[in-house]
Parts: C-alpha cells; sequence; structure tokens
C-alpha cells in the first residue's frame, strides 16, 4: 500500500465514495505490497530499447527519430495531441544517446 503522508496511516479511507481521488489510489492498491521489477540495461540494451519503440511507433530507426527531432523536424506537432507517439519517443530519448 502506497503511504499518503497527509493522512494517518491508521485512519480508516472508507468506501471510495467517502475516501476523495487520493484515497481510491490507496484502496485500489491495499494488500499489495510488491512493486513492479526495476531491470537495469546497459548501454546496449538501453539503445535496442529505444530502437523498438521508435520502429513501433513511427517506423523508423531510433537513429533517425534523433536525427530528426535534433533537426526541428518534429516541433510543429511536439505538441499536438493528435502526435503522441512524438512526445512519448523524446521522453525516451534518453534510451537512445
Amino acid at each position: 500500500m502506497v503511504a499518503n503522508p497527509r493522512r494517518d496511516p491508521e485512519e480508516s479511507v472508507g468506501t471510495v465514495d467517502e475516501a476523495g481521488p487520493e484515497a481510491e489510489y490507496e484502496i485500489l492498491l491495499e494488500g499489495t505490497d510488491v512493486l513492479p521489477p526495476v531491470y537495469l540495461l546497459n548501454e546496449e540494451q538501453s539503445h535496442a530499447l529505444f530502437d523498438q519503440a521508435a520502429r513501433e511507433k513511427l517506423g523508423i530507426s531510433g537513429q533517425e527519430f534523433l536525427r530528426r527531432y535534433d533537426a526541428g523536424d518534429y516541433d510543429a506537432i511536439l505538441d499536438d495531441p493528435d502526435h503522441t507517439e512524438v512526445m512519448d519517443l523524446v521522453m525516451l530519448s534518453p534510451f537512445g544517446r
């Protein structure tokens, strides 16, 4: 269970309707004390991860995406909600550099 620092951990959160959005998250996690695994990637693995994401999202290599991004080819659509795949790759770009 994820602790909410603004709430006493001994205090009952009640039902989802009574608890509010922060407590709702806690209710959904109650009884779950296992976090997802953490994987450490070496440089080759991180580049492969980024390359795979670029190929799946845009059909180009990771290096081609970085070249186009650095050249400003995506500047006009970077914040466009119809092109979230570009921002997804921007956020993953440290894995490709």
